[in-house]
């Protein structure tokens, strides 16, 4: 605000020389990978790889929040729970922890997690009795909304849930080694994840009577890995969009994980490049690429949509 203020009070405003770098954010990154690479049109619309004809950008964590209250009075079988509820809408700010973090590995106890957060924001407060006796906490009002917010991210983004569940079996199929892949960049990867071995030991000093360390066993742990391959796969997509955008952008450029930074004069020819390096990348069948690589069948892959990755060169609002 104060560049433009100074550009335009001053004598040629069409020679300011503005050092203020103009950033353009990914409308949550993980689900609009998720979404491309299994041509999803409905994630797509959501995550503004579409473009929606309208003003203004979509809103994932409007759709989800909007989605959830509708339903979050059938989680609950509890009276007055549905009563505090009624009167209290889902909101954007409870949505959008949940849905960001859904492709990277968050939990049906985390959206609750960051629903009773947000209540505590809010200033609410737990239900009591007459005589100041607790029957309902936070936590507790939290559940039926946690639920209903996670339904509701499944909704919105069908593709991302699918596809981190086949995600989740191929490491499980593929239970004796960590499944690998080469990023689009070129860069190897290992889904690997090592047994922890927990031991007690008794010391019984200063009150303390035993304490408890984990040792690393070199021993790989499908489980566990099972958990991280979703983050770890979509994490490596969006650092190998980050390397094409550099790669192939001549201007300066500011970049942090899936936000990009430059000259306000060079926003446009950005803003093209961030979108033609993802086009390029998912030009290929990437998913289709990990299950071919690690020797796995190819019918277990998730149900693709229809979406034309040509309609992201129209998006306005992809990066915004």
């Amino acid at each position: 605000g104060y560049a433009l203020q100074e550009a335009l009070e001053s004598p040629n405003p069409e020679e300011y020389l503005c050092s203020v770098p103009v950033a353009m954010d990914a409308t949550c990154s993980g689900l609009q990978h998720f979404s491309a690479m299994l041509r999803d049109e409905v994630g797509g619309l959501y995550t503004n790889l579409i473009p929606n004809h309208a003003d203004k950008k979509s809103d994932i964590y409007m759709q989800v929040a909007s989605i959830a209250d509708s339903v979050k009075l059938t989680l609950t079988d509890d009276v007055n729970i549905q009563e505090y509820w009624k009167a209290r809408p889902i909101t954007r700010s409870m949505s959008k922890r949940p849905v960001m973090t859904y492709v990277y590995g968050s939990t049906l106890q985390s959206s609750m997690d960051y629903v009773h957060d947000a209540l505590i924001d809010a200033g609410e407060e737990e239900i009591v009795d007459e005589n100041g006796k607790t029957l309902y906490t936070l936590h507790k009002l939290s559940v039926c909304v946690g639920k209903a917010l996670r339904y509701a991210v499944e909704q919105s983004v069908p593709a991302a849930a699918s596809g981190m569940k086949a995600l989740r079996s191929a490491v499980r199929t593929h239970r004796g080694t960590a499944l690998r892949w080469i990023t689009p960049v070129g860069v190897p990867v290992i889904n690997w994840s090592e047994k922890l071995e927990l031991t007690q030991l008794r010391i019984r000093s200063m009150g303390v009577q035993a304490i408890m360390f984990k040792k690393r066993t070199r021993e790989y742990a499908p489980n566990t890995a099972a958990n991280g391959i979703s983050p770890n796969f979509v994490q490596s997509l969006d650092s190998a969009h980050l390397c094409l955008t550099i790669n192939a952008y001549q201007g300066d450029i500011s970049p942090i994980h899936d936000s990009f930074g430059t000259h306000p004069c060079d926003v446009p020819e950005l803003h093209r490049i961030l979108r033609e390096t993802f086009i390029q990348m998912y030009s290929k069948d990437v998913f289709k690429e990990l299950f071919e690589y690690n020797g796995l069948p190819t019918d277990n892959l998730p149900q693709y949509g229809k979406l034309d990755l040509n309609v992201v060169l129209e998006s306005e609002f992809m990066f915004c």
